[in-house]
């Protein structure tokens, strides 16, 4: 049930953009869900270990599962390893042991059709002298989710990442750092994908912006997604994540699962995490 149509034609405006943000998040949140597996976690690995070229183990035995409609963070210092797990779950790196899967696929067997299954929020596909609105026509041309994606369905995806009109047509360059990062979240919601990864995506944000790329990874979940966040910042870890893994020198040392976590849970979440940041250095 919708609001009232308000009389006043500016107002009326701004009333019609969000109606339709509102439709376009529910029949995409529901597209969504239609892709999600019929039971089970979409992102598994089960005995995972990674060793580089000098065989030095980077991923220790590692196991984990997220569900859909689900956000799993990775957690750890830089070193820990977060890297490689999203390298090995898009496809980038062979495991050396143990086996995982993306929606029931193999990505070390098919690495190109788990790329189709997973959407790697990253800046680093952006063209700096584009737009936001440029930037997102381009990632969904790339991912097939053009031809059913109009210029309103762009905008209003952007302005519910918080991104206001005058950044959505500016080139990135000139936008605030969150401009970016909210483009990557779109590309990755508009696209329907059972699952989205995340690596150290809000490192460059301020406590504001930070708050607003909590909001987009929320609507990523609200939608379906399994999401895995990897990140060395515990305090974002606590405000978005269902489940969190301490990650320590390729080693889960520890993993927690919360709906909601307190602020006493936070201090003990950052405490543990400093304690085995340390005692890896």
């Amino acid at each position: 049930m919708g609001y009232p149509r308000p009389e006043n034609r500016n107002v009326r405006r701004h009333w019609h953009d969000d109606q339709m943000a509102r439709v376009l998040i529910e029949e995409e949140a529901a597209r969504v869900q239609d892709a999600q597996p019929s039971s089970g976690p979409v992102i598994k690995l089960s005995e995972v270990t990674y060793r580089d070229a000098a065989d030095r183990v980077i991923v220790d035995r590692l196991s984990l599962a997220v569900q859909p409609g689900e956000v799993y963070c990775l957690l750890g210092s830089h070193g820990a390893g977060k890297t490689t797990v999203v390298d090995l779950i898009l496809g980038l790196r062979r495991p050396s042991s143990g086996s995982l899967s993306v929606a029931d696929t193999n990505p070390a067997e098919e690495p190109a059709a788990v790329r189709r299954l997973v959407a790697h929020v990253t800046t680093s596909a952006l063209y700096p002298s584009q737009s936001a609105l440029e930037n997102l026509r381009l990632l969904s041309a790339l991912s097939g989710a053009l031809d059913r994606t109009a210029d309103s369905e762009y905008r209003n995806t952007l302005r519910r990442l918080g991104v206001p009109d005058r950044h959505i047509e500016c080139a990135l360059w000139l936008a605030p750092a969150e401009v970016p990062v909210a483009v990557c979240l779109a590309a990755a919601y508009l696209r329907g994908v059972p699952a989205v990864v995340l690596d150290e995506p809000a490192a460059k944000l301020d406590s504001r912006a930070a708050v607003r790329f909590a909001d987009g990874v929320r609507l990523l979940r609200d939608a379906g997604a399994a999401v895995l966040l990897a990140t060395s910042d515990a305090s974002l870890a606590a405000q978005v994540s269902d489940m969190v893994a301490l990650l320590k020198n390729g080693v889960k040392v520890a993993e927690r699962r919360k709906t909601q976590f307190s602020g006493e849970d936070v201090f003990s979440l950052i405490t543990d995490y400093l304690g085995a940041a340390g005692s890896a250095s």
